[in-house]
C-alpha cells in the first residue's frame, strides 16, 4: 500500500525520502522526459515564415511549449482568426512531424537512469498519440513500456483517465505509480487517481507559473534531482519487499 505524503518536499540534490512501495513510473513527455522545445520552436518559426508573420523570441516560444502546438500558434499570431490559427496549427504539425527528432533529446539524467530500473515505465502526454509514438521511436533507447497520447482517450490531462489507462497497460494500480510532470495539470491528474505526484521545475514554465502552488507531493529543480527521487523511491520499495 502506498504511503501517504502529507508535505511537499523540494529537491535539488540526492534525497533519502522514504516513499512507496511503488511498482511503476509514468512520465509526461515534453519538458519532463524529453527536451522537445528545439524542434517544436523550429517548426513554429517555419510556419511563421510561411505565413509572413514575425517570429516570437525563442525563449518566449520555449516557455509556451507546454501549451502545445495550438498554444504556440496563438502566441505567434494572437490577432489571427480562428480559421487561420487552426490552419497554421495543422501546418505546424505537418512541419514538426517531419523534423520531430532533429534536435530533441532525453534529459541526460533520464537517459542514464531509466535503463537501470527494473519496474515498468511509460509516457502519458497530451501530445497527439501518433507524434508521441514517432518521437519515442526515433529517439531510440530507453524504450517505454507504454505510451498514451492526448487523443487516445476521450479525456486527457488534467483528467486522470489517461494515467489510469496507462497504469492498466503496465499491470499496476494507479496508487502504486509515481508520475513526473512539468505542469500543474500533470499534478492534478496524478493526485486525482492516487498517484505520487512529482513536479519538475526544469521544464517549460510560463512567467506566472508557480510550482509551489501545484498539488505535488515533491518538486525537483532539475532532471538529476528528479531521477534521484525515482531511484530513492524504488530503493525503498526493494527494502519493503525484502
Amino acid at each position: 500500500m502506498s504511503m501517504s505524503i502529507t508535505s511537499r518536499t523540494t529537491h535539488d540534490g540526492p534525497t533519502s525520502l522514504s516513499v512507496g512501495p511503488f511498482s511503476a513510473a509514468l512520465f509526461d513527455l515534453d519538458g519532463t522526459l524529453v527536451d522537445t522545445a528545439p524542434d517544436l520552436v523550429n517548426a513554429l518559426f517555419r510556419v511563421c515564415d510561411e505565413h509572413s508573420i514575425a517570429r516570437p523570441e525563442r525563449a518566449l516560444a520555449t516557455q509556451h511549449v507546454s501549451l502545445g502546438g495550438l498554444g504556440l500558434v496563438q502566441l505567434a499570431m494572437p490577432a489571427a482568426s480562428g480559421d487561420t490559427q487552426r490552419q497554421a496549427h495543422l501546418d505546424l504539425l505537418d512541419t514538426y512531424s517531419a523534423h520531430i527528432a532533429d534536435a530533441s533529446a532525453f534529459y541526460p539524467a533520464w537517459r542514464e537512469t531509466l535503463p537501470q530500473i527494473d519496474v515498468p515505465w511509460g509516457v502519458v502526454t497530451n501530445k497527439p498519440h501518433a507524434l508521441a509514438v514517432t518521437l519515442m521511436q526515433q529517439l531510440g533507447a530507453p524504450v517505454p513500456d507504454c505510451i498514451v497520447g492526448g487523443d487516445l482517450l476521450t479525456r486527457r490531462k488534467p483528467e486522470p483517465d489517461p494515467l489510469i489507462f496507462a497504469a492498466g497497460l503496465l499491470g499496476v494500480r494507479p496508487q502504486d505509480c509515481l508520475y513526473f510532470g512539468d505542469h500543474e495539470r500533470d499534478m492534478v491528474a496524478a493526485k486525482s487517481c492516487g498517484m505520487h505526484a512529482v513536479g519538475v521545475t526544469y521544464g517549460y514554465l510560463l512567467d506566472d507559473d508557480d510550482p509551489t502552488t501545484w498539488p505535488a507531493d515533491e518538486l525537483a529543480r532539475d532532471d538529476a534531482a528528479a531521477a534521484q527521487i525515482l531511484l530513492s523511491a524504488l530503493a525503498q520499495t526493494d527494502v519493503a519487499h525484502a
